[in-house]
């Protein structure tokens, strides 16, 4: 009866004392680790792994790992509780930890000074009169062929005489 009293108080204990992740905690986190990983990658010249050796992409690994345990270790949260409390998440709470990520996110892009969310968009308008000379070389080698349309007009047509 005491043992079961004693880790009742225990198990309310632990909750009270910040061990539970609610959805804005975790969110925050992702968003620490998602930057933390960035670094690691910059770090490395954004490389995608298959160019990298296999000695530089073990390294890669035990940073990005290192840098993860930082930022649960910042928080004060053990990886299994964290992975634990990320897999129990309802859809609204998900939602709600998405909506945290995409705050920090927002903070972190207005304290850099550029809008969160947008991202350069580069137009390109075709090759400019190249395209159009390509086209043409094209369709006079067909004709010098005696292919495609107007073919008939570049070499008149040899019917022999019987």
């Amino acid at each position: 009866m005491r043992t079961l009293l004693m880790a009742a108080l225990l198990s309310s204990f632990s909750a009270l004392a910040g061990g539970e992740l609610t959805p804005e905690k975790i969110g925050e986190i992702q968003h620490e680790q998602q930057k933390a990983a960035d670094a690691v990658e910059k770090k490395h010249g954004g490389k995608k792994p298959s160019e990298l050796s296999q000695d530089e992409r073990r390294e890669m690994i035990k940073e990005k790992q290192a840098s993860d345990q930082a930022v649960l270790d910042k928080y004060g949260v053990d990886k299994k509780d964290f992975s634990r409390a990320s897999a129990r998440l309802s859809r609204d709470d998900r939602a709600a930890a998405q909506a945290a990520t995409k705050a920090a996110q927002k903070k972190d892009a207005e304290a850099e000074g550029k809008p969160a969310g947008q991202k350069e968009i580069v137009i390109e308008h075709g090759n400019g009169s190249n395209e159009v000379n390509d086209v043409n070389e094209a369709q006079e080698a067909d004709r010098a062929m005696g292919l495609g349309a107007g073919a008939s007009d570049a070499q008149p047509s040899k019917k022999k005489k019987r």
